[in-house]
């Protein structure tokens, strides 16, 4: 991590150093430009409450500027901007302090436990049952031409969180099998990470990848034509989930990165952990993963609790006579 120094953090100053930043990791140019025209409304908002230092900014501003936000409009069309840009302007203020941070030019992060509460109409998110998903699992067939690499890729996929472009793009470079971590290199936002493995997928990828381990900047998973891509990789996922009738609507590739994040929570892993492990910019995209454990509680307490459940019946007067003379047998023993 590169370190920098300067006495003041002016709009100019800070806004080039974030840009130097995102370019040194990797950043696509034509993301850069559309992060620098949503970091100007952060520079608007700054200007008209009168801070002219990006050192200023305290959590309170940080939780001001989430306000302003949900209520912007857009003033074209004179219309709210959607759901996906408020957050996405908001993530933006998340990095970037979060870039100030690491590089100490700051001594804390104002926006690190600020939570942008905005409700967004999105799709269906269906996610794997832990039963589902370790039926969908075993039922790879490894005598099958692509069996192993299937296997390997999908129990990978739900070992360590990843995306499809993540897995697609994985070289045995980035694998250690000593530790059972791997590097994710350019992840969304251009970020890197390290998540662990677990020891089963351990155990696939070293068989899948025998006679192969010495190519470190091989890519891990290939096809007949070379480099597996992404777009195979999720159509090799229909394939295997029609072939095991477990489709239904929602269900896609993705589901299994949201299953990875509703299991660890299920069992008790902290929000931060699994924010750290899915390389979530913002701690509410994985927020929104708890909504599902709130769902899956309303269905079992519907299910299972004597007030809801559909067996349950009110006490009548047939029940009181059928209780009294059961009454009457006991006594008379």
């Amino acid at each position: 991590m590169v370190k920098y120094k300067v006495s003041r953090l002016t709009y100019k100053i800070g806004t080039k150093l974030f840009i130097d930043h995102l370019k040194g990791i990797g950043v696509k140019e034509n993301s850069i430009k559309g992060i620098a025209c949503n970091f100007r409304v952060f520079i608007a908002y700054l200007r008209e409450v009168n801070i002219k230092d990006f050192r200023s900014v305290t959590s309170f501003v940080i939780r001001d500027y989430s306000t302003y936000l949900l209520h912007s409009i857009n003033k074209k069309i004179g219309k709210p901007y959607s759901s996906s840009i408020k957050l996405q302007r908001f993530n933006i203020v998340n990095q970037f302090y979060s870039f100030l941070y690491s590089s100490d030019l700051i001594l804390s992060n104002p926006a690190e436990n600020v939570v942008f509460n905005i409700e967004r109409k999105s799709k269906i998110r269906e996610v794997f049952g832990k039963e589902e998903i370790a039926s969908f699992l075993d039922n790879i067939d490894l005598k099958d031409s692509c069996g192993l690499r299937d296997r390997t890729l999908f129990e990978l996929m739900y070992s360590s969180g990843l995306r499809v472009s993540e897995v697609a793009n994985l070289q045995i470079k980035d694998i250690d099998f000593n530790s059972r971590m791997i590097m994710v290199r350019n992840g969304k936002w251009g970020k890197d990470r390290v998540v662990p493995v677990s020891l089963v997928a351990t155990k696939f990828l070293q068989k899948y990848l025998i006679g192969r381990r010495n190519k470190k900047e091989s890519f891990v998973f290939l096809s007949t034509k070379g480099h597996l891509k992404g777009s195979s990789i999720t159509e090799r996922f229909d394939t295997l989930i029609n072939r095991y009738n477990m489709k239904r609507p929602g269900l896609v590739t993705h589901s299994i990165r949201h299953s990875v994040a509703t299991h660890l929570l299920e069992s008790g892993a902290g929000i931060r952990y699994v924010q750290a492990l899915l390389g979530h910019e913002s701690l509410e995209t994985t927020v929104r993963y708890t909504h599902m454990l709130y769902d899956n509680m309303k269905k079992i307490y519907k299910s299972y609790h004597p007030r809801e459940n559909e067996y349950y019946k009110e006490v009548d007067s047939e029940y009181l006579e059928h209780l009294f003379r059961l009454k009457e047998m006991l006594d008379n023993k």
